[in-house]
């Protein structure tokens, strides 16, 4: 009854959009904004949790990968999140995310990448299975960003987030997927 009570799987979509410089620079920051959601009855998720993001993103160029048609750049990223629950908890989540990319160079306005990475997570809601207070997540997503004829670029990103509690983090508490 303890394991049970210790796991808790959300499955959160999260779609975050940001405008950022499309020059693609060595380092840059952008501003993303979206919403997540869990979805009870996938896996073990049993609670339905709503939040509002927005995530501060520092972006640093690694180095440049490949040639012709799988050209890319390697990408170190720092995220500070701030997730506000909406339904059915009242609270913030906050965290500090340290990510690497991969962006292909499949044309001039087009260029997809993925993303992997983790950090720690605080918060004071109790959501049931989560906890409370200081926990971990990792993560993996897809993106997207566009070039726009003004010099800047719209991002759009899906990413799944499990969080654990740090004290047993083999046991996953949450999962959430999202996009940016």
């Amino acid at each position: 009854m303890k394991l049970i009570c210790l796991i808790l799987l959300f499955t959160v979509v999260t779609i975050n959009i940001a405008f950022a410089d499309a020059n693609h620079t060595d380092e840059s920051w952008m501003l993303l904004t979206g919403y997540s959601t869990t979805h009870p009855g996938l896996g073990k998720t049993r609670e339905r949790v709503e939040t509002v993001d927005v995530i501060l993103r520092y972006k640093r160029k690694l180095k440049d990968t490949g040639r012709d048609w799988y050209s890319g750049r390697h990408d170190f990223l720092i995220e500070l999140p701030v997730y506000s629950l909406i339904k059915p908890y009242d609270g913030q989540i906050f965290g500090l995310n340290f990510l690497t990319s991969w962006t292909l160079k499949t044309s001039q306005k087009y260029m997809p990448y993925f993303f992997l990475g983790g950090g720690p997570v605080y918060t004071e809601a109790n959501i049931p299975g989560m906890g409370a207070n200081l926990c971990g997540n990792y993560q993996a997503g897809l993106g997207l960003s566009c070039k726009t004829r003004k010099g800047r670029s719209f991002v759009l990103e899906y990413r799944d987030r499990k969080s654990t509690r740090l004290n047993s983090s083999h046991i996953p508490l949450s999962r959430m997927p999202s996009s940016a």
